[in-house]
């Protein structure tokens, strides 16, 4: 029984959520940003077949930040900014950051979420 490892695995890399993801993707633009705040999920650009513009502070990014800079915003504030101007935008975050944000009074709409993270959608007006 080698199993238990893999399912885990896949459990915890995103793999699970992944098509919902990919379905709301799909009736949005191509260029829809998607936002990863605060989490460092490599994996889960390459689930979803999206790149994700990373909301972190610099210092754990340096090198990935040097080399496309527009794929990064420095602080939760700013982003928060950005997400009120997007016509369209996704975003993937651990579920106390969406709490937090929740209590400030971000528009958000959730399209998926398992333990780990939460993905949620900017909501159309």
């Amino acid at each position: 029984g080698g199993t238990g490892h893999d399912e885990f695995g896949r459990y915890s890399s995103g793999a699970l959520i992944a098509p919902a993801v990919r379905a709301e993707l799909a009736k949005l633009p191509p260029d829809t940003p998607f936002y990863s705040i605060e989490m460092l999920d490599h994996t889960f650009p390459f689930y979803v077949g999206h790149t994700t513009i990373m909301v972190q502070r610099q210092d754990e990014l340096a090198f990935g930040i040097s080399v496309e800079p527009n794929k990064w915003i420095p602080t939760v504030d700013e982003w928060v900014a950005r997400w009120k101007q997007d016509t369209h935008a996704l975003a993937i975050m651990a579920p106390g950051q969406y709490d937090t944000l929740v209590r400030q009074g971000v528009p958000m709409r959730v399209i998926a979420r398992d333990n780990r993270r939460v993905i949620v959608e900017k909501p159309q007006s």
